[in-house]
């Protein structure tokens, strides 16, 4: 008797040992069945007929014999790649280095210092809270799908692609890894593009530095070395990242304190229009001039200054030279915060104790720390930075804080990290399908060959180079808008995803997680979907 036939043997012995029947409240008949067999009580709504119910049962059971002997094909696929096997087995990070400083690093890494300001000066303070709020509906009901999956059985390596797969099946899930593969990778060029923005804005063409040049090639080679180093990292010392997480949250939490300390001890000055905005600077005399510089306005608290920013006042981009709207606004915006992801798929790897708990609890409290984060910047600057300033300067929080370097330093090791996370958290799904052997042969070549810490070599090298494509295509804010497409996608996926399996009360979507219902799905998709 094989180990199936026993399974089938013991359900029918409990069946037929002990069965108490019960009224429900809806007036149909229930029965209780336990047995020493089982290690819980379970309860069942039966038919009348019980014959007819075992049997029904029994042939779904040998109908799931099938998906039985295929999840034992993928354990003998991870028991041939044991780098995966001993790295689950060597959890010992906790919720907040684990989770907590992922997911906020991620998701402050490009818009608190970066297009916070951007967003206001073309929206408004009315249109930005807007913006805002549905921002972070769509991610909080996408954030309770997630920790329903979660909360659903045991997470390996590929974070949500492996949740989804092991509910609704290898195909449903592999289409939706492929959605959360290519997300990620376009995510992780964003992510080079800003600090190649910030690097050249900041030691570029008009500054004191003046060592690196602001044309589309040079632009792409900085992005290129950016990008080399995240590989290295990610093979040789992606240990110290996951390490040093929490000190990087700290250090960019401090960054931010200094800015908001700053609004308040600084008086009104000068604030400097970078040379690379050739939109504010008319003509390639005043670009080249040394001497011939335009100057926004920091007015520290004014009545004046909030009523000016508060409606919205579309124009020109000077990063990509196109007209904005409410929709390109919100794309850059979104498309800033997407760090969400970050802590799920990036779990195997972290090595969190319990990723069951620590994913609920770490995700949503960092969720609610950076809404509280951006509401607060963004009053702050709407009543103390004016309207010229904050549309030709992106970066012009270098100008207001107490000491610039500090800004700077702040956007290096938060987008840098943001990088390493993308990269590594993209390679991990594209190891998971090629593991579960979705595309055939396709894929297979890049399940083998791990480093010392459980990277796919193979999987790496390929993120590596769609992320250089990735930069082709220009600047931040262009790719900002593709991101937004593509994870707006993923997020629609996964609620979609959490909507089929409780609407369908299949038995392997049992969440523990009690927050989530069909209704924060159906809010999450079809915001997904509108935006």
């Amino acid at each position: 008797m094989n180990a199936f036939d026993h399974l089938r043997t013991r359900i029918q012995r409990a069946f037929s040992s002990s069965t108490n029947t019960n009224i429900n409240s809806d007036g149909q008949q229930s029965y209780s069945v336990s047995n020493n067999h089982f290690s819980s009580y379970y309860r069942f709504n039966l038919p009348t007929n019980r014959q007819t119910y075992l049997e029904t049962s029994l042939h779904t059971l040998h109908e799931h014999e099938n998906s039985i002997s295929q999840s034992t094909t993928i354990i003998n696929s991870n028991q041939s790649h044991p780098e995966i096997l001993s790295n689950s087995s060597k959890r010992t990070l906790r919720t907040i280095p684990g989770v907590f400083c992922p997911i906020a690093l991620s998701m402050l890494a490009i818009s608190i210092f970066m297009r916070i300001g951007f967003v206001l000066a073309h929206a408004g303070v009315l249109q930005t809270l807007l913006q805002l709020s549905l921002c972070f509906v769509i991610l909080f009901c996408t954030l309770l799908s997630i920790c329903s999956l979660s909360t659903n059985g045991a997470i390996e390596s590929g974070g949500i692609y492996h949740m989804i797969s092991r509910a609704l099946g290898p195909e449903f899930g592999g289409a939706i890894g492929v959605l959360f593969f290519s997300a990620q990778v376009i995510g992780n060029g964003q992510s080079v593009a800003a600090l190649v923005e910030a690097l050249v804005d900041s030691f570029g063409p008009g500054s004191k530095a003046n060592i690196f040049y602001s044309t589309r090639w040079w632009r792409f080679l900085y992005g290129t070395i950016i990008n080399c180093l995240s590989l290295l990292t990610c093979l040789l010392g992606s240990w110290l990242y996951s390490m040093a997480a929490f000190s990087i949250f700290i250090l960019v939490s401090f960054v931010y304190l200094m800015v908001v300390i700053s609004f308040f001890i600084r008086g009104p000055h000068l604030v400097l229009i970078p040379k690379v905005n050739i939109y504010a600077y008319e003509n390639e005399e005043q670009i080249f001039n040394k001497t011939d510089h335009l100057y926004g306005h920091y007015t520290s608290f004014n009545s004046s200054t909030w009523t000016g920013n508060l409606y919205a006042n579309y124009t020109i981009d000077y990063t990509t030279g196109d007209t904005t709207n409410f929709v390109s606004v919100f794309g850059v915006l979104f498309s800033s915060i997407i760090g969400l992801l970050s802590g799920a798929n990036r779990v195997e790897w972290s090595g969190l104790n319990n990723p069951n708990r620590s994913i609920p609890t770490g995700s949503i409290s960092a969720t609610l720390y950076v809404f509280i984060i951006y509401i607060i910047e963004t009053l702050l600057i709407a009543a103390t930075t004016d309207r010229y300033t904050l549309l030709n300067n992106y970066l012009f929080l270098q100008e207001i804080n107490i000491w610039q370097p500090f800004v700077i330093i702040g956007i290096v090791f938060a987008v840098f990290s943001a990088c390493l996370s993308g990269i590594i958290g993209a390679s991990r799904i594209l190891q998971a399908l090629a593991i579960d052997e979705i595309f055939g042969p396709l894929l297979r070549w890049l399940k083998r060959g791990t480093t010392r810490h459980g990277n796919p070599v193979a999987a790496v090298f390929v993120t590596f180079v769609l992320v250089e494509l990735t930069l082709l295509i220009g600047s931040l804010n262009k790719i900002a808008r593709i991101v937004t497409i593509f994870f707006l996608l993923a997020y629609f996926a996964v609620n979609l995803a959490c909507l089929a399996l409780d609407l369908a009360s299949t038995p392997n979507f049992r969440p523990t997680f009690k927050y989530f219902s069909w209704h924060t799905a159906v809010i999450g998709a079809i915001g997904s979907i509108i935006m």
